[in-house]
């Protein structure tokens, strides 16, 4: 802001130089009334010359006296109102200039500069974004700031089987199955904390076996503990995650939201660009890079414009419940073709434009006819993500979940 602020300011003191230069050269100038003054006050010299000379009588002179006074009058009120009128300098069009000048130079910054950066150096910028990534708070230090809010009421029937659940993992650590399915199921309660402990366990026991899905949902988990800050123990497991499969789409989303919260908004919009333009497979993905990556442009000084998205509410809205009930009259094969159809296309927008709740829930819907619990589970669990804090939203789709037998 500095910089062009002195931009201001040479522009001013060229102004300034110039006005004075156009005002003294016009304070030189006399308007034409003035002269005319002048010129009749030699008339009337002339005149007493003349009645002295006896070139012209008493009565001559008197008449002359008379005329040229009366022009003198005519003469000194001209010269007043060309004075009131600002005709002895040229001060508006200055002002006008000035204006311009300082507009002009705001309007470049504001389309070229970055407001929201103090007025460093671009190495000083990326050592200071190092900076604060390096020293960033930990996991905990989030976890502590972040309110639980619970997305699902569980059944007393479920809560009771979570609590034999614990006890059984407690009493027996070092069994893999336990801490997996306790893992996704205190996940599935938005008890993320609990979540990603277990995960934890699941990759510590796999050890060299552990697969990218194992990290990408560590991850998953520490970052929705964190309420959507990346801490630097969620960066080494998106690290792990993309030195497995370099393409995994969420662990490319997330780091780039590690970039945004760390001052390296040019990383973040790169990151996020890249997987809109290569087709975002991940349904809850498209919603959330749309609405951060033109603050992130923004900021990195990139001049972008999302594109607008052509909806496809009316011909790709997915299977309805009056589609799903119709579908039993078919035979299995020809019910899974339509459905599985239906849920391309369903899942095809959701990825590439977003969706209401009411989608949400028919692609669960659908997974759970198709008797696939795995994606109608990842998807419930990713709509807690995008809708967190929409109750009635999340109800919708809570309904659907539980009759996919992926939450209670």
């Amino acid at each position: 802001m500095e910089f062009w602020f002195l931009i201001s300011v040479l522009i001013l003191m060229v102004i300034a130089l110039l006005a004075r230069v156009v005002l003294r050269d016009a304070a030189r100038l006399r308007p034409w009334g003035r002269y005319n003054l002048d010129v009749y006050r030699d008339h009337l010299d002339e005149v007493e010359r003349d009645l002295e000379r006896a070139i012209i009588s008493a009565e001559e002179a008197s008449l002359l006296r008379t005329e040229v006074s009366r022009r003198i009058l005519s003469a000194d009120s001209a010269a007043k109102e060309q004075t009131n009128d600002g005709q002895t300098g040229p001060i508006g069009p200055v002002l006008v200039l000035a204006a311009i000048g300082i507009a002009a130079a705001l309007l470049t910054y504001m389309q070229q500069g970055a407001p929201g950066y103090a007025d460093l150096s671009l190495s000083d910028r990326i050592q200071a974004a190092e900076e604060l990534r390096q020293n960033r708070p930990p996991q905990s230090n989030a976890e502590r700031l972040t309110s639980p809010d619970p997305t699902a009421a569980p059944s007393e029937e479920f809560l009771a089987l979570m609590q034999k659940l614990r006890s059984a993992v407690a009493q027996h650590p070092d069994d893999l199955r336990g801490q997996t399915l306790l893992a996704r199921n205190e996940a599935a309660l938005g008890n993320f904390i609990a979540a990603y402990t277990a995960q934890a366990q699941v990759i510590f026991f796999k050890q060299g076996s552990a697969q990218v899905a194992d990290y990408a949902l560590y991850a998953d988990m520490l970052v929705h503990a964190a309420g959507g800050y990346v801490s630097p123990i969620a960066e080494t497991a998106l690290t792990a995650t993309l030195e497995r499969n370099p393409a995994h789409q969420k662990a490319r989303y997330y780091m780039g939201l590690m970039y945004a919260q760390t001052g390296r908004p040019d990383f973040a919009f790169r990151l996020w660009q890249d997987l809109l333009q290569q087709g975002v497979e991940d349904p809850s993905l498209t919603p959330l890079i749309n609405a951060q990556i033109e603050a992130a442009a923004f900021h990195a000084g990139v001049a972008y414009t999302r594109p607008e998205l052509v909806s496809g509410a009316e011909t790709n809205s997915g299977p309805s419940a009056d589609d799903l009930k119709a579908s039993d009259a078919m035979t299995p094969e020809d019910r899974g073709a339509m459905i599985a159809g239906m849920v391309a296309q369903l899942s095809q927008r959701l990825a590439s434009e977003g969706g209401p709740a009411t989608d949400w829930a028919r692609l669960i819907d659908a997974y759970g006819v198709l008797d696939n619990p795995d994606p109608a589970a990842r998807i419930w669990l990713e709509a807690q993500q995008v809708f967190a804090g929409n109750r009635d939203a999340l109800r919708v789709i809570l309904a659907s979940a539980r009759r996919a037998g992926v939450a209670q």
